[in-house]
């Protein structure tokens, strides 16, 4: 995936100052470019990551419609597709769900695989003791020693 030219660390920096002083000219474009630059690696420091999104939700620019589009936008366009045998020509959704919070709260997740398989779509779930397993499979040094 290429770099658009402009993501760098002094363009973030003019997009969050544009977004802090005049946020009525913060656009949807601005966004974008900003969003672009915090998904490259080694570009955006997590601390000006955590002042944007502050300054986007003292702003309220992150409920417009304009922008969630946007960010939809820019994640679709890095999202990785993901092989599945047997299913080239259906339409797959993964469901990504915390659930298990041990507080008994709405698990909207489960829902929204529901509706979705009702829709027609196959739904993928990947488990998270399954990721667990497979990251820690990766790194024989992180798996503990057996006695």
């Amino acid at each position: 995936m290429s770099t658009p030219a402009t993501v760098s660390p002094d363009t973030f920096k003019a997009l969050l100052g544009k977004l802090v002083k005049t946020p009525e000219y913060y656009t949807a474009d601005d966004f974008t470019l900003a969003l672009e630059c915090i998904f490259t690696p080694d570009v955006v420091p997590p601390v000006q990551i955590g002042s944007f999104l502050t300054a986007l939700h003292i702003e309220r620019v992150e409920r417009r419609p304009d922008f969630l589009q946007a960010a939809a936008n820019v994640l679709r366009k890095r999202a990785l597709k993901a092989a599945i045998d047997g299913v080239d020509h259906d339409f797959v959704v993964d469901i990504v769900g915390t659930g298990g919070d041990g507080h008994n709260t709405f698990n909207v997740s489960t829902t929204a695989a529901i509706v979705a398989a009702g829709a027609g779509a196959r739904v993928v779930k990947v488990s998270m003791r399954f990721l667990l397993f497979c990251a820690a499979s990766m790194r024989p040094s992180a798996m503990p020693k057996s006695s």
